[in-house]
């Protein structure tokens, strides 16, 4: 038996499910963010070009803010994309032995894995380079360091989840169409 079978027992699975539903909440957030940033804008041009500009109350830094929170949401999102089992075109691995099978499911999530350390790796060196440089946004003027380090946190989240996958005693069932 896994020490990750099942997610009722398990501390890892347990843990992992836990930062799936983190991961989630954050994302869900940042695409709400994203969609009043952009809902607001439109409102907000629409009321200048209404009025000939004579009410100007367009937001500076709008098209900042969203892009800062699709990058979080995209981020927030891959473990959960991960946990809750990827697209498969299974052409020919249906083919193979389930043990060809579940080596290659563990061969696949642990490339992920050093793919997940990797960006950490890399993000969390751009954290000291430009908390130290002083770096801030354009618009808004914030700090560039904590977009670094929320996405950091995210690709920890993200090569945990790899990990736990990879562990796993059975690859997660097929999508059935």
């Amino acid at each position: 038996m896994s020490v990750i079978a099942s997610p009722s027992g398990r501390p890892l699975a347990r843990l992992a499910a836990a930062t799936v539903g983190l991961c989630m909440g954050l994302a869900v957030c940042a695409i709400f963010l994203l969609f009043a940033v952009v809902a607001v804008n439109i409102l907000m041009r629409a009321v200048f070009d209404a009025t000939g500009g004579a009410i100007n109350l367009l937001m500076s830094g709008a098209y900042e803010l969203s892009r800062y929170a699709l990058l979080i949401a995209v981020f927030a999102a891959l473990p959960a994309s991960i946990h809750n089992g990827l697209i498969k075109v299974d052409v020919l691995t249906a083919w193979l032995p389930p043990l060809a099978q579940r080596l290659l499911a563990r061969f696949w999530f642990a490339l992920l894995l050093v793919f997940a350390l990797t960006l950490v790796w890399l993000f969390a060196t751009q954290i000291g380079e430009t908390w130290r440089a002083g770096e801030t946004s354009q618009d808004l003027g914030i700090p560039l360091w904590l977009f670094y380090l929320v996405v950091t946190l995210e690709c920890v989240c993200f090569a945990l989840i790899s990990l736990v996958e990879a562990l796993r005693a059975e690859p997660a069932p097929p999508e059935v169409a």
